[in-house]
């Protein structure tokens, strides 16, 4: 299959659906082909802008049929907050005829909740957007405007779908097997682009370990398709009757979505988001974070290409001050003292860019129970600025 490059406004979607008949016994597969429906289109926006006309922000927003998903941060010190709405519980019209949407706003990294809402409208062709901020209690309302930055300041993205899936049943039992992949490339001629967008592909491929076939009439090398590796890893594959588990242990799903954190000044980080299920009480998630230079299409590592040797221990204990603040904790007080389970923090390589300086994300269970989700922390460019290495992040703003 041959893949047409489109517009930065449109989302390519390839799905295949796989069933298996019900029953004890295990029948091959009629496998259709991959279809392309490029209805489905995702517009992708960078947005300068402010909140109450003097705090400037950052926004990056999705949007794909009445669906918005993004994130945006302040030109300070924080962590990127996402924003996202839900059809039929935002109560957010068809924007293709009101232009009106509302968003609620939350962590994007870190611990689930509502900092607040947005409700606006936008101007022609999603290229601008003016509304209001409304804080968790309805309280403070605020003034939001928005403006489309220039194209050369953030890369255009297209998104491609992909998904496989099968049921079977044996007796009254059925088990599942569910893989979904949501993948960011972005547009542009340049060899460096080609670079970054062929990265995420490979860890995109590497987030499934379902495997596949090695050769099929549907997926074939040399074809010209460039998600070959990732069409093979996700195909679900099925497991003999006799083998399939019971009630909610036989279910098997995996969700990946790649994503832009950051995109601007010459870098852009990317967020491997993964949800698996197998049964029991809760999914589980995990993170991970690649950060490119655009003009090179390399990726950076942390200690080879950003910090100078010997970063560690005085910029975890610059961690443990943030982290203090972020809890609620008294200067110099045990973490554990509040809801983590270490008292020392060690900087670990899932870092990504913002505005303010770094962050660092560490995954459920690594420093805190579940129910914390993402424990997550940003050291600011003051105390980082001794520890980068000459000449890394350069052309960064606000470095």
């Amino acid at each position: 299959m041959n893949l047409t490059p489109l517009t930065c406004l449109q989302i390519l979607v390839l799905t295949v659906s796989i069933s298996w008949p019900v029953g004890d016994n295990l029948v091959a597969a009629d496998l259709s082909a991959y279809e392309i429906h490029p209805e489905d289109s995702m517009t992708y926006r960078a947005y300068n802008g402010s909140i109450d006309d003097r705090i400037p922000i950052r926004v990056f927003l999705c949007r794909e049929g009445d669906r918005w998903e993004g994130s945006y941060f302040y030109s300070s010190l924080r962590l990127p907050l996402g924003l996202h709405n839900e059809a039929g519980k935002d109560e957010t019209p068809a924007p293709e005829t009101s232009g009106r949407v509302v968003l609620t706003e939350g962590p994007l990294i870190g611990p689930e909740g509502s900092t607040g809402r947005w409700e606006g409208i936008f101007g022609d062709e999603f290229r601008s957007f003016e509304g209001t901020w409304h804080s968790p209690n309805g309280k403070n309302v605020l003034p939001i405007r928005l403006q489309e930055s220039d194209e050369n300041d953030s890369l255009p993205a297209v998104f491609y779908r992909f998904s496989s899936s099968w049921t079977q049943s044996r007796g009254s039992i059925e088990t599942r097997n569910e893989n979904s992949a949501l993948v960011v490339q972005f547009e542009s001629g340049n060899e460096s682009v080609r670079r970054i967008n062929a990265a995420i592909r490979e860890a995109a491929a590497d987030a499934f370990d379902t495997g596949g076939p090695a050769e099929s009439d549907l997926v074939r090398q040399g074809d010209g398709n460039p998600f070959t590796d990732l069409e093979r890893a996700i195909r679900a594959e099925p497991v003999a009757p006799e083998n399939l588990g019971l009630g909610l242990s036989g279910s098997d799903i995996q969700e990946l979505t790649i994503q832009p954190v950051y995109n601007e000044g010459g870098y852009v980080t990317v967020r491997l988001h993964v949800r698996y299920y197998q049964g029991g009480a809760h999914s589980n998630y995990t993170d991970r974070y690649l950060t490119f230079e655009t003009a090179t299409g390399r990726l950076l590592d942390l200690r080879r290409d950003v910090l100078k040797p010997g970063y560690e221990e005085p910029l975890a204990r610059a961690a443990e001050v943030q982290l203090r603040r972020n809890l609620g904790l008294k200067p110099g007080a045990a973490l554990s003292a509040g809801p983590l389970d270490v008292d020392e923090i060690e900087l670990n390589e899932n870092w990504f860019l913002t505005v303010g300086g770094i962050g660092f994300s560490h995954e459920p269970y690594e420093v805190a129970a579940f129910a914390m989700g993402f424990v997550s922390y940003l050291l600011p460019w003051d105390d980082l600025r001794p520890w980068l290495r000459d000449g890394a992040l350069a052309p960064l703003p606000g470095k």
